[in-house]
């Protein structure tokens, strides 16, 4: 599960890469109104490891470690 806020109506991206910097899934593309977010990352046809979620909004973009475990 991957929560994030929005305080204003915003176009947010929310992507997972995998350990090499490849994309492994995009969960958000899209203009988001304001609120509060749980998205849900059905990562079961993936390995287990570490993943990177990358959440871009307008300028701003941050990084977070995301690890699969089965």
């Amino acid at each position: 599960m991957i929560s994030f806020e929005i305080g204003e109506e915003e176009f947010v991206v929310l992507e997972i890469f995998n350990l090499f910097g490849q994309k492994v899934a995009t969960l958000v593309n899209e203009i988001v109104a304001p609120g509060l977010y749980n998205i849900d990352w059905n990562a079961s046809g993936y390995p287990s490891g570490v993943y990177y979620a990358r959440f871009q909004v307008d300028h701003l973009m941050s990084i977070s470690k995301v690890i699969r475990a089965r």
